[in-house]
């Protein structure tokens, strides 16, 4: 039989916490394992709890859910997290993604598509959740990939490694890596996988 699913909660209304615990927990596959009330007592739990999936609040004190994301991720880079929020600004939910936010939802968002949301993290699928995927391809590109940042993701589409997209464009191995990190900001990829799909969506790779 399969464990259920970890769950952190992390948000500074008691009540809502409380709700979404009862919510959560009348599934069979989702367990509760820890509480906090905001970004620096989430961070302190991920060790303790080893939860599988935290459910952080985007606003928060002492440390807002992005910070907690981000200083999580320091030390878990695989952390799922997903962000749940009342908040529309575009700048806080780029905030998010870039940080690396598995998905964002809204707390008005039914159950069924908070508990759908955790299975399919759960899973761990290549791709981004549909709530960050649809919200990459909607955006334009702000700064436009150079020559040289087109060829390195070309090569990564491909299936190239770093070493052979190296070799193929005669440069070290650490400059595709800064190549990486730069197309990755720019295209608020979380991964290389990301990248490639959110760069066909947007026609800037043909093969």
């Amino acid at each position: 039989m399969n464990e259920p699913t970890r769950l952190l909660i992390a948000d500074d209304h008691p009540i809502l916490r409380a709700g979404m615990r009862a919510l959560l927990s009348a599934h069979d596959d989702l367990v509760v394992v820890g509480e906090a009330a905001n970004g620096l007592e989430a961070v302190a739990l991920w060790d303790e709890a080893r939860p599988d999936i935290g459910l952080f609040d985007l606003r928060m004190p002492a440390l807002d859910g992005v910070g907690a994301l981000l200083k999580i991720r320091e030390r878990h880079p695989q952390a799922a997290i997903v962000i749940v929020t009342t908040i529309v600004a575009d700048a806080d939910l780029d905030r998010a993604i870039a940080a690396g936010a598995g998905a964002y939802l809204y707390k008005d968002a039914p159950v069924s598509e908070i508990v759908a949301c955790i299975r399919w993290l759960r899973r761990g699928p290549a791709q981004a959740h549909p709530s960050i995927e649809g919200r990459l391809t909607r955006r334009a590109i702000e700064e436009a990939l150079t020559p040289r940042e087109g060829e390195v993701l070309s090569g990564i589409a491909r299936g190239w490694s770093n070493r052979r997209v190296a070799d193929e464009l005669q440069v070290a191995e650490g400059t595709v890596k800064t190549h990486l990190k730069r197309i990755f900001g720019k295209l608020y990829a979380r991964n290389r996988t990301e990248a490639v799909v959110i760069a066909r969506r947007k026609g800037l790779l043909t093969q």
